[in-house]
């Protein structure tokens, strides 16, 4: 059992280090280190040795165990650093190169029926004026002399907006 894990040894070194590609290293983890690998077999079977075997076999396979872990931890990182080099060589951004456009927004619909509306009247010669959206009830009712019974300020007919007397 000693000479098969010292074979088991020198073939996962030789193929790790012949290893080139990540995809490549994780069908070489399931083949030297998976459930179902040679070197898992021989300390499952550790059970049907003597004792003295079992502690010398024991001891071997969990030492490989130990290296091939190493070993492969150890050529991990120089590929996943090298696929994450190309990957961003591939992706790469020039600074220097004018930012995309921004699409340019359009005017809302009652917007633009606004200005139709007001040009038209500009061109039969009405002028157009311009006051705030919201308008106070003494503009729109007491400044006309609307008693406070009259029809129109029924709160169901207007809405307006209540400002205390000194901010008028």
């Amino acid at each position: 059992m000693l000479n098969e894990i010292e074979k088991i040894k020198i073939n996962a070194l030789r193929e790790l280090s012949q290893i080139e590609v990540a995809k490549d290293l994780i069908g070489w983890r399931t083949t030297y280190l998976g459930r179902s690998s040679r070197l898992t077999h021989i300390l499952r079977s550790l059970s049907s040795l003597l004792i003295e075997e079992r502690k010398a076999v024991g001891a071997a396979a969990n030492q490989v165990r130990n290296l091939l872990e190493a070993s492969m931890m150890a050529k991990e990182r120089p590929l996943h650093d090298s696929l994450i080099k190309s990957a961003t060589q591939k992706e790469s951004i020039d600074i220097s190169l004018p930012g995309r456009p921004y699409g340019v927004g359009y005017q809302h619909i009652m917007s633009q029926t606004i200005e139709e509306i007001c040009d038209i009247f500009i061109s039969l010669g009405f002028q157009v004026k311009e006051g705030p959206d919201v308008e106070w009830d003494y503009y729109n009712f007491e400044a006309l002399n609307m008693p406070a019974e009259h029809p129109a300020r029924d709160n169901m007919s207007s809405y307006w907006v209540d400002v205390p007397q000194g901010e008028k």
